[in-house]
């Protein structure tokens, strides 16, 4: 949800995750007993609510495709297709929906004291609720990367007051989430600086 070149330890303590999982290793860090994280029953209804961008998924869906084609192009697979021509379709959709469904399922929410996020599974599996007090954050950065101000997303690095750091990726309204948490916590919203890693 701008993939690995930034911050290198997520909250879960590990490298953040590309894309759209990266909801999920930030809730891995309920294994690690890290107090800030609570698992809740229901997430209140007056939160705002933070989804990532399509190009979440399609960037690196297009991008995994294109390396597929040529590689394959390049030996020769695709020339005794027993499929009939479907099989570069079955490869791009192999790839495409996984992504997808990772994208589909990231959400991120906003109280007045509170980060939520939900943990993501198979459909028939049923998603925990992670809340994640406002007070435990130390500061915010944000950065747009290469496309992100062309394509409509930012990326929001939050570290944590245990120094734990945490990139979501590809956020839609990454502006609006960095204040609205700027404002609830007092906190200042900085852009993020490539050295800010070599310098901690």
């Amino acid at each position: 949800m701008v993939e690995q070149s930034a911050v290198n330890r997520s909250v879960a303590g590990s490298n953040p995750a590309c894309g759209a999982n990266h909801g999920d290793k930030m809730a891995q860090d309920q294994t690690n007993e890290n107090p800030a994280f609570e698992v809740v029953e229901n997430i209140p209804d007056s939160v705002n609510i933070y989804k990532q961008s399509h190009a979440a998924w399609l960037l690196p869906a297009i991008t995994w495709s294109l390396v597929l084609f040529l590689i394959a192009n390049f030996t020769g697979i695709f020339a005794s297709d027993p499929t009939g021509g479907l099989l570069p379709f079955i490869f791009a959709a192999g790839i495409a929906l996984p992504r997808y469904y990772k994208w589909s399922q990231t959400v991120f929410y906003i109280s007045e004291d509170s980060f939520y996020l939900k943990g993501s599974g198979l459909p028939f599996q049923k998603r925990k609720n992670f809340r994640i007090p406002l007070n435990t954050m130390e500061s915010i950065k944000t950065d747009f990367g290469m496309f992100g101000r062309t394509l409509g997303y930012g990326n929001v690095f939050i570290t944590f007051i245990d120094k734990r750091e945490s990139r979501l990726q590809f956020i839609e309204k990454s502006t609006q989430m960095t204040e609205e948490i700027a404002t609830k916590t007092g906190l200042t919203v900085n852009d993020f600086k490539e050295n800010d890693e070599n310098e901690s």
